[in-house]
This record gives C-alpha cells, sequence and structure tokens, in this order.
C-alpha cells in the first residue's frame, strides 16, 4: 500500500494550475509509482471533461470529478476553496489536510519519494 496525495482542483484555478505544472515537472511527465496522486476536478458534471483536462495539461496520473454537491470535497475540506491537498499514508492515516498551493518538498516529506516509471 502506498501513501496518496488527493488533489481538489477546478478547471480555471491559476494556483491549481501552477501546482499541477509543478508536479508534471517533478515527475517528468511520467505515472508516479511509489505514491498515488488523484486530481479530484470540483464544478465539472461531465467525467469526459476531466479527461480532456487531463490531457491539456498532460496528467500523467488519474483525474477524476467530484459529485455535483461536492461530498468528496466538503469532507475532506469542508467549504475551503481550492486547492485542497490532502495526504494519506497507511501507516497514520490523513497526515495533511491543507487549503492553498502545497509545494512538492512539503507533499515528498510526508509521501517518501516519488518514483516514476
Amino acid at each position: 500500500s502506498k501513501p496518496t496525495i488527493l488533489i481538489f482542483a477546478s478547471e480555471f484555478c491559476e494556483v491549481c494550475l501552477r501546482e499541477t505544472r509543478s508536479i508534471v515537472e517533478k515527475l517528468d511527465n511520467k505515472r508516479p509509482t511509489g505514491v498515488n496522486i488523484i486530481t479530484v476536478l470540483v464544478g465539472l458534471d461531465q467525467p469526459q471533461w476531466a479527461e480532456d483536462w487531463a490531457t491539456d495539461h498532460q496528467v500523467p496520473w488519474l483525474v477524476g470529478i467530484d459529485s455535483p454537491n461536492l461530498a468528496l470535497k466538503n469532507k475532506y475540506c469542508g467549504a475551503s476553496p481550492v486547492p485542497c491537498n490532502v495526504v494519506q499514508t497507511p501507516e497514520d492515516g490523513i497526515v495533511l489536510q491543507k487549503v492553498g498551493e502545497a509545494h512538492i518538498e512539503e507533499l515528498e516529506k510526508l509521501t517518501g519519494p516519488w518514483e516514476t516509471l
């Protein structure tokens, strides 16, 4: 079992896009193997739009959408704005719930190094 990072973002959020770009660059456009990264887009109601967003931004990890009532985001981040990052480790459960841009060093400190294929 691996650590998981949930990134709650929206389609046109500039801070979200900056965070996504920095992770894509860090991973050199490869899929991570040492950590699960999942972006959950809020405010979309068509799964295809999430796929299009992932393609447009060259995101090599899983991207999905939240329910229209934002049940997943509200469960982990409350009514806070995006981005919101949640890190869960197999050993300790949820170790970070951060509203605002998370930096790679901060995330890796909690998850361990990110290996890629």
